[in-house]
């Protein structure tokens, strides 16, 4: 298998998927990085989303910024 044939899955994660459950389940199925909406999540709540995903798994963890 060449690089070219290779499947990457992001999963974006939001108020109704973050928790232990799904970040586990979306894990083992495949997932290779998680994204948080940092439109749709309130910068105090970041760090504490961060920490949970990381809780869970080694999956990659990006943060989507609002476009200009």
């Amino acid at each position: 298998m060449n690089s070219y044939n290779k499947i990457e899955i992001l999963a974006t994660l939001g108020p109704s998927s973050l928790n232990e459950t799904v970040i586990q389940q979306l894990s083992e199925k495949g997932v290779t990085l998680f994204r948080i909406n940092l439109s749709h999540t309130p910068l105090e709540e970041v760090e504490s989303t961060i920490k949970t995903i990381q809780q869970y798994t080694s999956v990659p963890i990006c943060l989507d910024s609002e476009g200009a």
